[in-house]
C-alpha cells in the first residue's frame, strides 16, 4: 500500500485528491474515480469543492499495478544471470517507466507535475529499485501473444487456419500444436478480446458518410461517375493491399474528402481526384481500432501483450502499401490479410469492416468488407465533386 489509508487520508486527514479533469485516460479514469458527497479541494489547482476526485492513493496503487505487469525489477531472480547473480537487463528509474506508461495520461497543463509525483510515489513504494523491460512474468504461456509469434506462423509456416468448431469437429490435437491449430487459437482469443473486453465493436448509423475516389488526368476520365466505377473493383481487378491480397475485393474509404484524397495520391502522380461521397443505407459494425487502447484496462500480464498487439495491428494497417510490388515484398501483407480475414468470416460478432487510423492525416480510415454488389446493397453514392491533388498541401474543389 501506498502512502495514506484505503481512503488516501494520511493521519486522520481528508484523502488528497486529485481533480476528475486532470485525468484524460478514460480506462484510467473509470478505475480511480469516485464521486462524493463531500466537497474536495485538489491537490494540484486548489479547486475547493471537487465533488468527482481522484484519490491519490488509488491512482498510485493502479499504476503500479499497471506497471508490475509491464516491467520486472532488477531483483527478480528471473532476471538474473544463473551463476554470479548478475543483473542482466535495461536500467530504467521509476521516473523513466511512468513517463512511458503515463506520458498521455494527464491534461497537458498538469502533466509534468503529475508525472513527478507519481514517479516519486512508485520510487518509494519499491524503495528505489531499477526497472527492465523485459516482462515481470516471463513464464506466463509461453509468451504467446509476441506478435512476432503470429507474423511468423504467417509468413513462414501456414495461413490456413482452424477455428475452435472445426478443431472440435476433427477431434483431439497433439500435444505441440500445428500451426494451422495455433494460428487459429492465437486469432480466436485476440478477436474475442477486442470484442468483448475492450468493446472495439461500433455501430456507424445509418446516414453515414463515407469517401473514396480514382485519380484521373482529365475530367471526362471516369464518365459518367457511378457507383460501379467509383466502388471497389471487381475481383480479378483488386490489387494487394494491407488488409485483402490479389483478387478479393474490399472498399476502402474515409472519414472525410481530404484523408481520402491523401490516400490515393501516394499510389500515382495524376493530377486530379474524382471523389464520390457514399452514404450508409443501413446500420454497419465495425471493429474500431482508432479509440487507443489504454494499457490501464489490461487485468494481467497477457492482457497487455493483447493490447500491444492491436495497437501494432493497427500501425500495420496503415503502413502504405506498395504499389506493384513484387510477391516476395508482399509476404509482409500476409499477417495483416490473415488477422482482416479471421476477423471477417469467424468473430463472434459479425462486423461489416475495420476503421484504423490514416497514416496520412491521423483521421479515420475504413476497410468494408464489401466487394462491387455488396457496396450497392450498403451504401448509395450521393455526390461527386472534381479536386485538384496537391501533394504538399490539401486537394482544392474544382468548380463544376
Amino acid at each position: 500500500m501506498l502512502p495514506g489509508d484505503e481512503n488516501g487520508a494520511v493521519n486522520g486527514a481528508d484523502p488528497q485528491v486529485l481533480c476528475a479533469d486532470h485525468i484524460v485516460d478514460v480506462d484510467l479514469k473509470s478505475i480511480v474515480l469516485v464521486m462524493n458527497d463531500k466537497k474536495y479541494e485538489c491537490e494540484l489547482c486548489g479547486k475547493a469543492d471537487a465533488v468527482e476526485v481522484a484519490p491519490l492513493s488509488e491512482l498510485f496503487e493502479a499504476i503500479l499495478q499497471t506497471l508490475n505487469f509491464i516491467y520486472g525489477t532488477s531483483d527478480d531472480e528471473l532476471l538474473r544471470e544463473n551463476e554470479g547473480g548478475n543483473y542482466h537487463g535495461p536500467d530504467m528509474t521509476a521516473a523513466d517507466v511512468v513517463r512511458v506508461l503515463c506520458g498521455q495520461v494527464f491534461s497537458d497543463d498538469v502533466s509534468a507535475l503529475c508525472l513527478d509525483i507519481v514517479a516519486n510515489a512508485i520510487e518509494n513504494a519499491t524503495n528505489g529499485k531499477l526497472f527492465t523491460n523485459l516482462p515481470a512474468l516471463l513464464d506466463t504461456a509461453d509468451l504467446v501473444w509476441k506478435r512476432d509469434k503470429l507474423t511468423e506462423l504467417v509468413k513462414e509456416e501456414s495461413r490456413f487456419v482452424i477455428v475452435q468448431q472445426l478443431q472440435a469437429s476433427i477431434g483431439p490435437v497433439s500435444r505441440t500444436p500445428s500451426p494451422p491449430v495455433l494460428l487459429g487459437r492465437l486469432l480466436g482469443e485476440l478477436v474475442s478480446f477486442g470484442e468483448h473486453h475492450l468493446n472495439l465493436v461500433k455501430q456507424l448509423p445509418e446516414g453515414t458518410e463515407v469517401y473514396r475516389g480514382r485519380l484521373v488526368n482529365r475530367r471526362d476520365e471516369i464518365d459518367p461517375p457511378t457507383i460501379e466505377k467509383l466502388g471497389p473493383p471487381l475481383g480479378r481487378h483488386a490489387a494487394a493491399n494491407r488488409m485483402s491480397p490479389a483478387g478479393i475485393s474490399m472498399f476502402y474509404a474515409a472519414e472525410d474528402v481530404q484523408t481520402a484524397i491523401a490516400e490515393i495520391a501516394s499510389h500515382d502522380i495524376k493530377p486530379m481526384a474524382m471523389m464520390g461521397t457514399f452514404q450508409l443505407k443501413k446500420v454497419l459494425w465495425v471493429l474500431d481500432l482508432t479509440q487507443g487502447v489504454s494499457p490501464f484496462r489490461a487485468r494481467s500480464y497477457e492482457d497487455i501483450l493483447k493490447i500491444y498487439f492491436l495497437q501494432h495491428f493497427e500501425e500495420a494497417l496503415a503502413a502504405p502499401t506498395i504499389p506493384d510490388s513484387a510477391s516476395h515484398d508482399q509476404i509482409d501483407y500476409a499477417p495483416t490479410q490473415i488477422v482482416t480475414e479471421y476477423i471477417r468470416w469467424a468473430s463472434e460478432t459479425p462486423v461489416d469492416g475495420i476503421a484504423f487510423r490514416s497514416s496520412q492525416t491521423s483521421c479515420k480510415n475504413y476497410v468494408f468488407f464489401a466487394g462491387p454488389e455488396k457496396t450497392k446493397e450498403d451504401f448509395d453514392l450521393t455526390e461527386v465533386a472534381l479536386y485538384d491533388v496537391y501533394r504538399s498541401a490539401e486537394g482544392r474543389k474544382r468548380e463544376a
